[in-house]
């Protein structure tokens, strides 16, 4: 639990990020699949960890560096984060895109 709330002091991670870290660091513990699935389960139900505000904060770091939403799509995607989030997030700023990258021009 301590290693997993330092991670998480540091950055936002989504869900599949953390459990997959988690995962690598305790790789021979015993019953470390159940422990770890039953951590992040504490870790969603107290609002520590948040496949959305992942999503929210990833979106804005990766459009601050000029990345379109084809990139950032497919960059959340293999973060494992729910399509359902992706296009809760990126829905909303179809409109924004071409006058951001005419700006960036």
């Amino acid at each position: 639990m301590i290693y997993a709330g330092r991670l998480l002091a540091r950055r936002e991670y989504a869900v599949a990020e953390l459990e997959l870290r988690l995962l690598r660091k305790w790789a021979g513990a015993e019953r470390i699949a159940e422990r770890v699935a039953g951590l992040v389960a504490d870790l969603q139900a107290d609002g520590s960890l948040s496949d959305s505000r992942f999503a929210e904060s990833f979106t804005r770091s990766r459009r601050n560096r000029y990345h379109g939403p084809v990139k950032i799509r497919a960059e959340l995607r293999q973060r494992a984060v729910p399509e359902a989030i992706v296009e809760e997030i990126l829905r909303p700023m179809e409109h924004e895109w071409v006058p951001l990258a005419a700006s960036w021009l």
